[in-house]
């Protein structure tokens, strides 16, 4: 027996001892989201709270308007993989995640999103479109309105995790308070995010 013995056994003697009772499990949630305002109402409204915009349109509105917010920008490098915007570089098309280190604008569809919160869920299909979206100064996402859920539960329910090799929710620009408790927009990622609704 090693000469530690003793106290490991009196350290784990104190752990049985302190041990929690044990307690029931909680019933299954319920939503208490229901509203009478409309979902994209709430979702637009969550998501200017997390530094974002949306803007509510027509189908048949949204390569314009998509064209007309790239010039609004200025954007000369767009990564598109939405048919409502091509991509545009001034250059070579890129092939890795490292060609978009100077990238405008990155522009993708998403689904479902969520009014409590903001976030749009989003699954690029590749590391060129995953990098866009990350590394792009602005980016716009394309949300059916139709695609709006309450809350967080019932986004999980249509979403399957396992489905694609990468997927996360987005919730606005990219921010931070890390230093000195001040709230940076853009520090290490996108510098706004908007996303157009389509009805």
């Amino acid at each position: 027996m090693s000469a530690d013995a003793p106290s490991r056994e009196a350290v784990l003697a104190a752990i049985r001892r302190a041990a929690l009772a044990p307690t029931e499990a909680p019933e299954p949630w319920v939503s208490s989201a229901a509203s009478d305002r409309a979902p994209s109402e709430r979702f637009a409204e969550a998501l200017e709270v997390a530094g974002g915009k949306a803007r509510l349109m027509a189908p048949a509105d949204l390569p314009s308007a998509l064209a007309e917010y790239a010039d609004a920008l200025g954007a000369t490098t767009i990564h598109s993989t939405h048919p409502g915007l091509a991509s545009r570089s001034p250059g070579a098309a890129p092939d890795s995640p490292h060609d978009l280190a100077a990238l405008d604008l990155a522009v993708a569809a998403g689904a479902p999103a969520v009014a409590e919160s903001g976030a749009v869920w989003l699954t690029p299909a590749d590391a060129l479109a995953r990098a866009a979206l990350f590394l792009a100064e602005h980016v716009a996402l394309v949300v059916s309105e139709a695609e709006i859920v309450p809350d967080l539960h019932q986004a999980y329910a249509r979403i399957d995790p396992g489905a694609t090799p990468f997927g996360c929710f987005v919730a606005g620009p990219s921010k931070t308070a890390d230093i000195e408790q001040v709230l940076v927009i853009g520090a290490h990622g996108a510098r706004t995010l908007t996303v157009f609704l389509t009805r």
